[in-house]
């Protein structure tokens, strides 16, 4: 059963830095990566084509496993070898934020879907850097390029039990906060990767979430001691619901 999307990203991060500035070889090595003020106004691919050649090979963790039928074909066009390794997004970043504070810089490319991470820790602290081919830039929106390119947008929904409940049992998301679904709801993780960031999204849109309640019920939305909007209340009161949490399931 449908129920409203969420929107979620796919989020490719490219070329890593090697942390703050502060050091002079640091910034010789954004400088020679041509990255964040050093970034040209047109990229020269040909000049980027040499150098991939030169270091021979890309590593890319990637929340697919499609990575894998790029190999052959890039290869063929480019010289260099896709080092692919198949990854959910939060194990990502678990080996990543291992390996950078180790100081192991291996990675090329992160393709994953945990921008909070991303917007809240990884680029802010320069510990990734955003990067944008000219070739895509032109058809994107200036949301889909900054503050990481977006590979693409993908929905989540509700999904219904036909052989329980032939016909879709609710069409808001506060049906899931009465008593009759206690228990009876499955979730992946809450805290991680994708799910985590489906409930960012409904705590980000609470005036939403206030129409949606009065649309339900019929009334303005009356909040409980310390929620300071819908969403936060709506995210108590389900989680009073008594969710299953399923805390392997979370491969995204």
């Amino acid at each position: 059963m449908k129920a409203k999307s969420i929107i979620i990203l796919a989020v490719i991060v490219t070329l890593l830095s090697l942390g703050d500035l502060c050091t002079p070889a640091k910034a010789d090595w954004l400088k020679q990566a041509r990255l964040g003020p050093h970034e040209p106004a047109q990229q020269d691919w040909a000049a980027i084509a040499a150098a991939a050649r030169k270091e021979g090979k890309v590593v890319i963790y990637s929340v697919s496993s499609r990575i894998f039928k790029l190999q052959k074909e890039f290869k063929a066009k480019y010289g260099v070898e896709i080092v692919g390794y198949d990854l959910a997004s939060d194990d990502q970043i678990q080996k990543f934020e291992r390996e950078y504070q180790a100081g192991l810089h291996e990675v090329d490319v992160l393709f994953n879907n945990s921008a909070p991470d991303m917007i809240a820790r990884f680029i802010p602290k320069k510990m990734v850097w955003n990067f944008v081919p000219d070739s895509a830039a032109r058809y994107l929106s200036e949301n889909e390029k900054r503050p990481f390119l977006v590979q693409r947008w993908s929905s989540r929904v509700l999904i219904n039990n036909s052989a329980v409940n032939a016909t879709p049992p609710i069409d808001n998301l506060w049906d899931l906060t009465r008593d009759q679904w206690k228990g009876r709801v499955l979730t992946p993780n809450p805290l991680l990767g994708v799910m985590a960031a489906v409930y960012q999204t409904i705590l980000q849109h609470p005036a939403e979430m206030a129409a949606a309640y009065q649309k339900e019920f019929g009334k303005p939305l009356s909040l409980s001691a310390g929620m300071k909007d819908a969403s936060q209340e709506w995210l108590m009161r389900f989680m009073r619901n008594e969710p299953v949490v399923i805390l392997d399931a979370n491969k995204s």
